[in-house]
């Protein structure tokens, strides 16, 4: 029972999930509005519903990655989402403003699973959904500075999932489209070029947001966009994902601060 619990809370992706959340907190407090706790726990529910939603639907093909819990407990992750999404449904409908945008994104969550050889569609829903949590919250009266983070993680998201698509090539051939599988080696590099360059751009845009909002002297801040840059860097001069020096971990570092300065 303890596997099976910690493979359900493994598939909800605490890691990408937890930080939905705090981009509704961190929205609210650019827009100047109280923090609707119950809608950033709602959002980050939906974002690690996702992931779980995406894993049953690939749960063969995943077991090329030697991703067995879906595929080896199909009926009880059935049951689990089946449940879960039904009592997302019922907080939006009966607890949550904004509900028909909120509707809208719980559906593109669950098309998502359903787009993979249409791309990019898959990748652009995931940079629109992921980025759009910051404005849900005061969405319609957004300010400027929610609306440029708005735009920065859409940048950051972008390309960040290049580099996701990038180390997964070899499992997606004859599964799903995406940049990488039917490109030359040409194609391979510019595509991770483009990502370090997009990863360069978020960094110059979080120094700017951080003067802005007076967080220039927040060593996190700084620090958070110092390995944003570093990582877009090794990616622009390289065109390649080092094995040893891991660039996506680096970034996520670096996001990870700039989230955590911009919460405080």
């Amino acid at each position: 029972m303890k596997t099976k619990l910690y493979g359900l809370i493994r598939g909800l992706r605490l890691s990408v999930s937890i930080p939905a959340g705090l981009l509704v907190h961190i929205g609210s407090k650019l827009d100047g509005i109280e923090t609707n706790w119950l809608l950033a726990i709602t959002l980050s529910t939906i974002s690690g519903l996702t992931m779980l939603t995406n894993d049953y639907f690939d749960r063969y093909h995943d077991r090329i990655k030697r991703k067995y819990f879906a595929w080896e407990n199909d009926k009880l992750v059935n049951k689990f989402l089946l449940i879960s999404w039904s009592l997302v449904f019922i907080i939006v409908l009966l607890f949550l403003p904004s509900k028909i945008p909120i509707l809208v994104i719980c559906g593109l969550c669950i098309l998502y699973s359903f787009t993979l050889r249409k791309y990019p569609l898959p990748i652009l829903l995931v940079v629109f959904i992921s980025a759009m949590t910051v404005l849900l919250p005061n969405l319609g009266k957004n300010n400027s500075e929610s609306i440029d983070l708005f735009i920065t993680l859409m940048i950051a998201i972008f390309g960040r999932e290049i580099l996701k698509d990038a180390e997964d090539k070899d499992y997606d051939v004859g599964h799903k489209k995406t940049f990488f599988t039917e490109s030359d080696q040409g194609e391979y590099n510019s595509w991770i070029r483009i990502a370090g360059f997009c990863f360069v751009i978020v960094a110059g845009k979080v120094l700017t947001l951080s003067v802005d909002m007076g967080l220039i002297g927040s060593s996190l801040c700084v620090t958070g966009a110092e390995c944003i840059l570093a990582s877009g860097l090794i990616l622009f001069f390289t065109r390649k994902i080092p094995k040893k020096f891991k660039s996506k971990i680096i970034f996520d570092i670096g996001m990870f601060l700039v989230l955590l300065s911009l919460c405080i």
